[in-house]
């Protein structure tokens, strides 16, 4: 992974990021149950003992949501910002194991997973330099096992409104979902989930959103992806 603007956000980060989400009615907080409930959703083999990585897990409230959905998971996160693996092991270590990785190589054995995640971790990344970190994912992962990449739509509009005037995210760059199938393609079969369709004030339309996940409108998107036995990975 890339050494990013993170570690001079970190100490105001959740603030930063409240302000920039205020628009949806929800806190950040919110989205990472809502993403490890989807993840429970979307994959209901994850049960019992499993392991887990969060690819890119900043200050590792999304790794903890994960643990509380799935108590009897192991659940590793992963940064390339220092500053931020400190913070989350300080908030978050009785719950999950915090690694600092300063470049794209993991430090795990072949099959170590049998979930990755990466939550709005890939539009911080050059697109060309995904194939490199995906190669490394799915190394990692359990032939059986799932990678999930969360992002924003970039057909939403106010997803595009809140993306392009935060702070958070002023170097990166939206990622279209054809896009990430382009790239994911290799490594596995892949379905395309959109979610969050119904912001704060609308809240109570949520249970619609099963019924809706093929409709490009949602305000964010996940490929969820399954290795194939023939899938190519380049090292």
């Amino acid at each position: 992974m890339i050494r990013h603007e993170f570690d001079d956000l970190i100490d105001n980060y959740r603030e930063l990021h409240s302000k920039q989400i205020a628009l949806s009615g929800e806190s950040g907080e919110f989205f990472a149950a809502y993403k490890a409930e989807k993840l429970a959703q979307w994959l209901p083999q994850l049960q019992g003992p499993v392991t887990m990585l969060d690819f890119g897990g900043g200050d590792g409230l999304m790794a903890s949501r994960v643990h509380q959905r799935f108590s009897a998971a192991r659940v590793i996160g992963v940064d390339a910002s220092p500053r931020s693996v400190e913070h989350a092991q300080r908030q978050y270590g009785g719950q999950a194991e915090f690694l600092w990785v300063k470049d794209r190589h993991l430090p795990f054995p072949d099959a170590t997973f049998d979930l990755v995640y990466a939550s709005g971790v890939f539009h911080h990344i050059p697109f060309g330099e995904h194939a490199g970190y995906l190669d490394e994912i799915f190394r990692a992962l359990k032939s059986n096992g799932a990678f999930v990449l969360f992002e924003v739509n970039p057909f939403n509009p106010l997803s595009v409104w809140i993306f392009k005037t935060g702070v958070i995210d002023k170097s990166a760059t939206m990622i279209f979902p054809a896009r990430a199938r382009k790239t994911l393609k290799p490594y596995g079969r892949i379905k395309t989930k959109y979610y969050f369709f119904f912001p704060g004030f609308t809240r109570f339309l949520r249970g619609l959103e099963p019924y809706l996940e093929w409709l490009p409108l949602g305000g964010l998107y996940a490929c969820v992806v399954k290795p194939e036995a023939k899938s190519v990975v380049r090292n």
